[in-house]
């Protein structure tokens, strides 16, 4: 597989990720957000998955988690911590919201060096 190849997949999983932050983070700033709102369903699912023993089998996720600094047990443990709080039906605490927006950061940061690798690549 080319090296342009690797980083475009890796460009498209940041994105993905990146924009179901997005869409929780609008979602719960306009008010409008449930606890079976799809974005949150999807970014609980997501963060739960993150710290399951099962992930060891999910390159993709490893690979992300890896990107946004999320490389111990420890760090994994706390965004399950955060995606259950996704899950339950009370509201969303200001502490995890916060979170989330710096995980939004980090992976628009690791969004834009992938980009960044792409366009070297591909000239």
């Amino acid at each position: 597989m080319s090296q342009t190849a690797i980083q475009s997949g890796l460009y498209e999983e940041l994105t993905n990720l990146a924009d179901t932050v997005d869409d929780f983070l609008i979602h719960i700033r306009c008010g409008d957000i449930g606890a079976n709102d799809p974005a949150r369903r999807r970014l609980a699912d997501f963060l739960v998955h993150a710290s399951s023993d099962n992930v060891a089998n999910d390159l993709a996720t490893l690979r992300l988690l890896s990107l946004i600094g999320c490389n111990t047990n420890k760090e994994r443990s706390s965004l399950a911590r955060l995606g259950k709080v996704l899950r339950s039906h009370d509201p969303v605490p200001q502490a995890a919201v916060d979170r989330l927006e710096k995980l939004g950061r980090d992976l628009e940061a690791r969004r834009s060096e992938t980009a960044a690798k792409l366009r070297g690549n591909i000239r």
